[in-house]
């Protein structure tokens, strides 16, 4: 089951998994949303990878139907800076948003440089926890997973 689903361009619908603990979204379903959005027109638009993301959480946001809105404050040379932000569909006052600072690689040679060797660890062997939301229905731990990445050239 997805976290949110998509009514159109730029709208979205919550389903129970992006419930938080108590009423309203889950503040970490809200920030990943906006900025899974600018991640995925990172590429199109030429903004490179995501280096920091900063989110201010600025009301309870509802168990609605939602719209976000992107705003490019910075593009081009290494550096882009993007804001997204969300509102319940039909309202004026913003619930949410963030800010993704974005940087496109450029290979740099540093001359006598060695990987240091690092022993990976893997969140699949710690215990499994599960908390249960105060609302007693389901909510957004529920769609949370470990998952092992195995490193691979040029991703760290």
């Amino acid at each position: 089951m997805a976290i949110f689903e998509p009514l159109g361009p730029h709208r979205w619908q919550p389903t129970p998994l992006a419930a938080g603990p108590f009423a309203g979204l889950q503040g970490g379903a809200v920030a990943s949303l906006l900025t899974a959005e600018i991640e995925a027109q990172a590429h199109q638009r030429n903004w490179g990878r995501a280096i920091a993301t900063s989110a201010w959480f600025l009301r309870p946001t509802p168990m609605t139907e939602l719209r976000t809105a992107l705003s490019v404050v910075t593009e081009g040379g290494r550096v882009s800076v993007v804001d997204n932000t969300l509102w319940p569909a039909g309202e004026e006052q913003p619930c949410a948003t963030v800010r993704v600072t974005l940087s496109r690689e450029r290979a740099v040679d540093v001359p006598g440089f060695v990987e240091p060797a690092r022993e990976a660890a893997d969140p699949t062997q710690f215990p499994v926890r599960t908390r249960q939301a105060a609302h007693g229905g389901p909510w957004f731990m529920e769609a949370m997973e470990a998952a092992r990445v195995m490193a691979s050239p040029g991703f760290a």
